[in-house]
C-alpha cells in the first residue's frame, strides 16, 4: 500500500484519469457514529471532476445512525489529503476517506469526522491549543476461528485458540494460512507447523506478556500488519504479545486528533483483513474471554500551542506538569461517566472493567496505580516533547472520531472552568507517594512548593498522614468509581452533556438518538436467554 496526498479534487481527478497510474477503482470510505467501516466503489471512467468536488450521492437509510427522520439522501465527499493505493488483482485501487454531507452540500451533524474536525477548530479558535496530539495502544485478539449461534434452541459460542490449554485440535484439519498469495513462504511454514495438541507450546492464563516463539503463534501476522501500517505512514512504535492468551498490542505514533482517528479506522481494517488472509480471525471485542484480561484502547494525549507542549511546566515540584494539564485531567475525570457512553459503548465493554484484570476502576490520576482512569508516565517525564497523559478507559468497539471529540471537549471544559484540581487517591495496592504531593496545585505556586518540600523525606503516604500539618491536605474523599454498566453511563450522558454541545459540535439530536439506539441494544441483550441462564437456573 502507498499513501498519496493531493491538494485539490482537480489534482486527484488528473491522477486517476492518467492511464499510466493504472487506477481502476476509487474506493470511498465512510464511518458512522458507531465506528462502522463502509466502502463504496466507483469505476474511474464514470467519475467526473464535479462529483469529486461536490460528492457522490448515496442512500444513508441502510447505515445505522446515519440518516435522519426527514432525509436519507446524502453525499460522500472525498478528503483528497487521505488517499492511499492498494493492489487489487494486479490493478490499482485508490482509497480515500470521506465526509458525509447533506444533499445541499452542507456539513451533516451525524458525520463523526465532521464532529471531530469541529472540535479541533473550536479548541484552536478558543486559543487553548493549535493541535491536539494523540497516540494509541491498540489491544486485540487473534483466534483460529470462532463459531456462535443465537436462536431459541441453540445459543452458544465456541472459540478455537491454538495458544490455549482449553483448545485441542483447534485447526481441525484446515490450513492455517491457506491464502498463499497473502503470506510469505516463511510465514506459511511457521504457521503450518503448529501442533495444537502440544501443550509445551501453550500460553498459561495471564502469562502471555512479551511472549515470543514458539508461544506467540501470531508473530509473523503482527509483523505483516505493521509493515502494511508503516507503508501507509501509520507509524508503528512497537508491537508485542499481551497478557492474555492470543492477545496482542500495537502502539501507534501520535498524530493530530483527526489524522489519529482516521488512522484508527484504517488500522482496524488492516488488522482484520490481514489476519483473515492468514485464515484466522481478529476481534476488538473488549472482553471475549471471561477469565482473561480484556482489550482496551489507551489514548496518550498532549496539547500543543506555538510549537510548545502546554502540558509541560519547567517545574520539578509539579513533576513538570502544567496547570493546563491538571485542568484538562480534571475535566476528563469530572465528565468520565458521561464519556463512558462513547468510550465504553457496548454491554460487553463493562465485562472488561471488572476488578482483577488490570483495568481502571476509580476516577483519579496516578503514576503507578492501574486503578486510575488516567496514568501519568514516568518515562522521560521531564522531557517537554514526551509530556502527556494516558487515558485508560476507552476500548476499540466504538467510533474513534466520536470518542476523541468527546475526550477533547471534556478536557477543554476542565481548562475553561479552572476548577481546583482533584486530589489523587492512594491506591491500596500502591503504597508509595504516587501522586498526592502535586494534588493541591493552587494558584499560589509558592505554597504548593512549600508543601512539596515539607513532604520530602517521607517514604509512604501513611507516614505523611500521621503529621497533623497535613490533615487538610489529605481530607479528600475516596474517588468515585467509574460506571460499571452501559445503562449507568447512558444515564450519566443524559444528565451531563452540555460540555459536548458547545458551539453546536454535538447536537442534542445526536445525543438523543445515540442514547435511544444504545438503550434499544441493552433491551435486546436483556431479552436473550444465554447458556449461563441454563447453568444457573435450569435445575431450579
Amino acid at each position: 500500500m502507498k499513501p498519496l496526498q493531493f491538494s485539490s479534487a482537480a489534482e486527484l481527478f488528473d491522477f486517476i484519469q492518467d492511464k499510466k497510474n493504472d487506477v481502476e477503482i476509487l474506493a470511498c470510505i465512510i464511518s458512522n457514529l458507531l465506528g462502522g467501516f463502509f466502502k463504496c466503489f466507483f469505476y474511474v471512467p464514470e467519475i467526473s471532476l464535479a462529483k469529486l468536488e461536490n460528492g457522490f450521492p448515496f442512500d444513508g437509510s441502510s447505515i445505522k445512525l446515519c440518516s435522519d427522520a426527514e432525509v436519507s439522501d446524502f453525499y460522500i465527499k472525498a478528503d483528497v489529503s487521505t488517499c492511499f493505493i492498494e493492489k487489487c488483482d494486479g490493478r490499482n485501487m485508490l482509497n480515500v476517506l470521506c465526509d458525509i454531507k447533506r444533499y445541499n452540500g452542507l456539513d451533516y451533524y451525524k458525520c463523526p469526522r465532521t464532529i471531530l474536525k469541529k472540535t479541533c477548530t473550536f479548541v484552536k479558535k478558543e486559543n487553548i491549543a493549535d493541535t491536539v496530539y494523540i497516540g494509541n495502544e491498540i489491544e486485540f485478539f487473534i483466534f483460529d476461528k470462532v463459531n456462535f449461534g443465537l436462536d431459541d434452541y441453540d445459543s452458544y459460542f465456541k472459540v478455537y485458540d491454538r495458544e490455549s490449554f482449553s483448545c485441542k485440535n483447534c485447526c481441525n484439519g484446515y490450513s492455517c494460512a491457506s491464502n498463499a498469495e497473502h503470506a510469505t513462504t516463511s510465514s506459511l511454514a511457521y504457521l503450518g507447523n503448529i501442533t495444537t495438541n502440544d501443550d509445551s507450546k501453550k500460553v498459561k492464563k495471564k502469562c502471555g506478556y512479551f511472549s515470543t516463539d514458539p508461544y506467540d503463534t501470531s508473530n509473523m501476522i503482527k509483523l505483516r500488519i505493521c509493515r502494511i501500517l508503516n507503508s501507509l505512514n501509520i507509524h508503528v512504535q512497537k508491537y508485542h504479545h499481551e497478557v492474555s492468551t492470543s492477545q496482542h498490542e500495537i502502539s501507534l505514533k501520535y498524530f493530530d486528533a483527526v489524522k489519529n482517528a482516521d488512522n484508527l479506522i484504517i488500522t482496524k481494517q488492516v488488522i482484520k483483513s490481514t489476519v483473515h488472509n492468514f485464515n484466522r480471525t481478529a476481534t476488538f471485542m473488549p472482553k471475549p474471554l471471561v477469565s482473561d484480561n480484556g482489550s482496551g484502547l489507551h489514548c496518550n494525549i498532549s496539547l500543543w500551542k506555538d510549537n510548545k507542549n502546554i502540558f509541560f511546566a519547567d517545574d520539578p515540584s509539579t513533576f513538570f506538569l502544567s496547570k493546563e494539564a491538571f485542568y484538562f485531567m480534571n475535566g476528563i475525570i469530572r465528565h468520565a461517566k458521561a464519556l463512558q457512553a462513547f468510550c465504553n459503548s457496548t454491554v460487553n465493554s463493562y465485562k472488561r472493567l471488572v476488578p482483577g484484570f488490570e483495568t481502571c476502576q476509580k476516577l483519579f490520576y496516578s503514576f503507578g496505580s492501574r486503578n486510575a482512569v488516567i496514568r501519568l508516565c514516568m518515562i522521560n517525564y521531564d522531557n517537554p516533547n514526551e509530556k502527556r497523559i494516558e487515558f485508560r478507559l476507552p476500548d476499540y468497539a466504538n467510533s474513534p472520531h466520536l470518542v476523541l471529540a468527546a475526550i477533547i471537549l471534556a478536557g477543554y471544559d476542565g481548562i475553561k472552568s479552572k476548577e481546583q484540581p482533584l486530589v489523587p487517591f492512594e491506591s491500596k495496592d500502591n503504597n508509595f507517594l504516587i501522586s498526592s504531593i502535586f494534588s493541591k496545585y493552587v494558584e499560589n505556586t509558592q505554597n504548593f512548593k512549600t508543601v512539596t518540600h515539607a513532604l520530602e523525606g517521607y517514604d509512604t503516604i501513611h507516614e505523611v498522614k500521621k503529621n497533623p500539618e497535613f490533615v487538610d491536605f489529605f481530607s479528600c474523599k475516596e474517588p468515585e468509581s467509574i460506571c460499571f454498566s452501559l445503562e449507568e453511563s447512558l444515564d450519566a450522558l443524559e444528565k451531563d452533556h452540555a460540555f459536548l454541545t458547545r458551539d453546536g459540535i454535538f447536537t442534542e439530536e445526536v445525543i438523543e438518538e445515540y442514547i435511544k439506539f444504545k438503550r434499544d441494544e441493552i433491551a435486546a441483550y436483556r431479552r436473550n436467554v444465554t447458556p449461563y441462564d441454563y447453568y444457573l437456573y435450569y435445575d431450579c
